[in-house]
């Protein structure tokens, strides 16, 4: 073999060797980048999701944040969470996004029905829940404690990483049991309570300089509920909170959404006629008549006014005047106590002129 030869297979075995050895070093510099930006990734994720844990590590590191109310549309109820969202807006540079569920004059039983049809998909951090003022003249206390709990519980089931608080407004001062009852609620699941009464009281203001002359808070008196809830926010941003909610059984026995039932057409209709979706009626004396079996009667109802009375099981119930309840779609609870079992509920016009609207009869 010749000289020349044995130099071209010499060449050849270095030229492939250097070629191998290449290709495995630069296979190892990838697999070493590639170990590096896996690294930084799910350091990324990490800080991100460290970031994003809760409401209070996404307003210390200046993430947008979504504040929603839920309520019976406290008077100026917007203006209240507005300068909420402005102080937080202005203390930590966060920007505040803002939803409500909200009906003038709603009790927390319609509260159940609001919430579930108006829930967001997008996850909510800072949640308001102002019911009670409305509540004392239809439900019992032990129906209001019962649907009060319904509510928190459904809101932190959904938003656990929320903080939630609840609102007792002013106008409950003189309704002891009730603002017992949200307190105590909202003490067991771990959620701070605000009550408007003790923020007036500690002002060293009177009445007449932060309320209206029907006894609404004025621009003052709002001024310093947001105060309130914003200090409350901000002590607990100093004392390092975290959000963890446990699970805890109920106080009450809870009803899930999906445990009503709707009945949208009656037995009988003695003068009711189905007018879009609604058996409707304005005529004294006109009377529907449903059929069930359940432990609980409430009717839901499109309200433009009107009285009418409600008999279950041939036994007289009560009179609704429904000139004093909110006006559209409205839920209301009859009674939560029936023996489980087949009942029969009739429903009487008892003013003229304005008519009576009823979508369906509800029970569980």
């Amino acid at each position: 073999m010749s000289k020349k030869v044995i130099f071209i297979l010499f060449a050849s075995v270095i030229f492939v060797g250097l070629i191998v050895y290449g290709s495995l070093q630069y296979n190892q510099k990838l697999k070493t980048i590639s170990k590096q930006a896996q690294k930084k990734m799910e350091q990324r994720v990490h800080q991100s999701e460290q970031e994003n844990r809760d409401f209070y590590t996404k307003l210390i590191n200046e993430k947008k944040i979504h504040f929603m109310v839920i309520g019976n549309g406290l008077d100026e109820e917007e203006t209240l969470q507005q300068q909420i969202s402005s102080r937080i807006e202005k203390k930590y540079n966060n920007k505040v996004y803002q939803h409500q569920i909200t009906k003038q004059g709603a009790d927390v039983f319609d509260g159940l029905f609001m919430y579930e049809k108006g829930k967001k998909e997008i996850e909510q951090d800072l949640v308001m829940i102002v019911f009670g003022k409305h509540d004392i003249d239809r439900l019992t206390l032990e129906q209001f404690e019962k649907n009060y709990e319904t509510l928190l519980n459904r809101v932190i089931a959904d938003q656990p990483r929320a903080e939630v608080f609840t609102f007792i407004e002013n106008g409950l001062k003189n309704n002891e049991k009730y603002v017992n009852a949200i307190e105590k609620t909202s003490d067991y699941y771990g959620v701070f309570s605000i009550d408007g009464e003790e923020v007036f009281d500690t002002t060293g203001k009177s009445i007449a300089q932060i309320t209206t002359e029907e006894g609404i808070p004025n621009e003052e008196g709002y001024n310093l509920y947001a105060e309130s809830i914003f200090n409350t926010i901000n002590e607990n941003v100093i004392n390092n909170k975290t959000i963890t909610y446990a699970r805890i059984d109920p106080l009450h026995q809870l009803t899930k959404h999906d445990d009503f039932r709707s009945i949208n057409t009656p037995k009988e209709s003695d003068g009711f006629v189905l007018v879009d979706d609604y058996y409707s009626s304005s005529t004294i004396n006109h009377s529907i008549r449903y059929e069930f079996t359940g432990d609980l009667l409430a009717l839901h109802l499109n309200n433009t006014g009107g009285v009418m009375e409600v008999y279950l099981d041939g036994e007289y119930v009560q009179q609704y005047d429904l000139n004093n309840l909110p006006k559209g779609a409205i839920h209301l609870l009859i009674t939560d106590e029936l023996k489980k079992g087949e009942h029969i509920a009739q429903i009487f016009v008892r003013e003229s002129g304005k008519t009576i609207q009823i979508k369906s009869l509800i029970t569980k």
